[in-house]
């Protein structure tokens, strides 16, 4: 893991809420053992942007932080290489793997479902941001 990779973009220490949570949802299944599940399916969905994690379980839970939010990918301050990675990354790692019934956990603002957003995937890419 990266420095940055648990902070904010601006790196001034504040964890990201998304890590928070996972650290959170870590803690709870070392306390209990019912919930090894969890554990197991924590994973990072996106290599181009801070704070995305899976949890997966009977139902998955996806916590995006900056790389996925209602209505298209996270900011990547116009850079055509870094939308393209993040892309690519959503396409493969996140759309081409879970389901319609996923739920999306940004860092902030509303959550959504992976089946409310997939059908604006070709859009956001055509648009490039």
């Amino acid at each position: 893991m990266d420095r940055h990779d648990d902070q904010t973009p601006a790196g001034d220490g504040r964890e990201h809420t998304s890590w928070r949570l996972a650290r959170a949802a870590m803690a709870q299944t070392h306390a209990d053992p019912s919930l090894s599940g969890l554990a197991a399916g924590l994973q990072r969905v996106c290599r181009a942007a801070t704070a995305s994690l899976g949890l997966l379980g009977a139902v998955v839970h996806l916590i995006t932080g900056d790389s996925l939010f209602p209505g298209g990918p996270g900011n990547t301050e116009k850079d055509p290489q870094r939308f393209g990675s993040l892309m690519d990354d959503l396409e493969a790692r996140v759309f081409g793997v879970y389901g319609d019934s996923t739920w999306v956990y940004p860092g902030h603002g509303k959550d959504t479902t992976l089946g409310t957003e997939r059908p604006s995937v070709p859009e956001w890419r055509s648009r490039g941001w």
